[in-house]
């Protein structure tokens, strides 16, 4: 591809070489030797992509793209063809873009946003699509999904790299897709991954403190502004009434608005019954059933036949992949025991855990047992806080450890701990987290809720910068046959 085309749409300053420079691929990443490449520098939490220049040279660079004028020696100038930009994050998504030759405008595209929430709505929306006989591909949590692929590929982050998207919506396109349903992070708005996008949908789940920190947001106003940036570049937005910032999403956004919630005032009202049932009103009068349990679901659900609704598909398919649907590491019931209840989920952080603690709560039980631990390298508030909810609203809470990361797990619960004794709630501490998902179920009784928590879709374990297999379907499978092996035994 030739650099003006590659350039369409970007200001820029041309600051040695030529516009009819032909371009065989765009990176970011030095190490990435190709002949004839352009080389965006980016400047990341990590490291100044400026540095490396001389090495994307001798790596086979032809171009360069640089938003600091600083680094570039006039033996550069003289080597390779120098474009200044304003925002090199900016360019780089525009230039993904126009290399894989804008492939959302052959798709439908649906973008979600939101603290909780995004990767349920994203596999519920893919399962209705796939009843209904439309295929869709999704990029999220649980890794870039083609209709035709047995296994999601794995990618590093919930919201990839700008070239890794076009890159997987060009794929997409060449294997029929209709669709394209993306998990958009905030940090993935923050760090311009899907700017120059128009999508079709947007939609917002809700939003709670998290993800502030080093290398994250400097603050939650910095974060909501983040989420709220979806709406300025997408035709239709899908917004939770309900949600306490609803009004700071949508005030500056640039699309139609459709909301959905429990509010009366919603477009789409929903209102929980009971045996996972639940009735919709307003732009749809009916009745469904979900495969999963909590209002939360409820709203997941909601924010997906809205969709549905306003593309048409009939609500036959919709009911038909809810009653189905299942979620990986979202409420996941495991099927272990007639006798009490095990459930696998993602809560990682304050709120999450609050609503999946009081949702199990409804459904009764005669006790609530949350095992979790908190990720290293994160928030040490988030463990205050997880530790002092899970002291009120669980009978018996189970410390144990997750990703410590460069952490020392016992720093980490001690953190938790700091938050539980806040309460009069029981619990104890194993920091093993396979033994202790081996104390809940040698401890399990009649009618207990077992909830494992803070791991969800992971099959890893991460610790002093290594991960290790560790899939917690697998582990409770492997503890089970210990238990009926030991049981025989005795």
């Amino acid at each position: 591809m030739r650099l003006s085309d590659l350039l369409s749409g970007i200001r820029y300053e041309l600051m040695s070489g030529r516009l009819d420079t032909e371009i065989r691929k765009v990176i970011c990443d030095s190490r990435e030797q190709v002949m004839g490449n352009i080389f965006v520098c980016i400047e990341g939490y990590h490291g100044d992509g400026h540095q490396y220049i001389e090495q994307a040279a001798v790596g086979g660079a032809q171009a360069i793209v640089i938003q600091n004028k600083d680094f570039v020696s006039s033996d550069i100038l003289n080597q390779l063809t120098v474009v200044y930009v304003r925002d090199s994050k900016e360019a780089l998504a525009v230039m993904a873009i126009n290399f894989y030759g804008n492939p959302a405008n052959k798709l439908i595209t649906i973008g979600i946003t939101g603290t909780k929430g995004k990767t349920s709505i994203a596999a519920i929306i893919g399962d209705i699509l796939k009843t209904a006989n439309r295929r869709a591909g999704i990029i999220g949590t649980l890794g870039v999904q083609l209709p035709d692929s047995i296994e999601p590929r794995s990618i590093a982050n919930t919201t990839p790299s700008a070239l890794e998207i076009q890159k997987y919506l060009y794929e997409m396109v060449q294997s029929g897709c209709e669709y394209a349903i993306l998990e958009v992070s905030s940090q993935g708005l923050k760090d311009k991954r899907v700017f120059g996008m128009e999508f079709d949908y947007g939609i917002y789940t809700n939003i709670s403190i998290d993800h502030i920190g080093t290398n994250e947001h400097k603050d939650f106003a910095e974060y909501l502004e983040c989420k709220s940036r979806l709406f300025k570049q997408c035709k239709y937005g899908i917004i939770n009434l309900d949600d306490d910032h609803f009004y700071d999403i949508i005030k500056e956004a640039a699309c139609r608005i459709y909301t959905y919630g429990f509010s009366i005032t919603a477009d789409l009202m929903g209102k929980s019954t009971e045996n996972y049932e639940f009735k919709t009103y307003g732009m749809e009068d009916n009745n469904f059933k979900i495969n999963a349990i909590g209002d939360f679901a409820v709203y997941n659900s909601l924010a997906a036949i809205l969709f549905a609704r306003l593309q048409g598909i009939p609500m036959e398919f919709v009911k038909r992949a809810l009653k189905t649907f299942v979620a990986k590491g979202r409420m996941e019931l495991v099927n272990v025991s007639d006798a009490y209840m095990v459930i696998i989920d993602y809560a990682h952080n304050a709120k999450s855990l609050e609503n999946v603690l009081k949702s199990v709560r409804k459904y009764g039980g005669k006790r609530v047992i949350a095992m979790f631990g908190c990720g290293g390298n994160r928030s040490k508030t988030r463990r205050y806080e997880m530790g002092e909810i899970s002291g009120r609203l669980a009978d018996i809470t189970v410390i144990t450890e997750d990703n410590s990361r460069w952490e020392s797990p016992f720093d980490i619960i001690d953190d938790i701990l700091t938050g539980i004794k806040k309460t009069d709630g029981k619990y104890i501490v194993i920091p093993n987290r396979r033994e202790a998902m081996k104390y809940c179920l040698v401890n399990a009784m009649p009618g207990d809720i077992i909830m494992f928590l803070g791991k969800g879709h992971e099959d890893y374990q991460e610790i002093q910068g290594k991960r290790y297999s560790f899939d917690e379907r697998i582990v409770i499978k492997e503890i089970m046959e210990e238990i009926q092996n030991d049981d025989a035994d005795n």
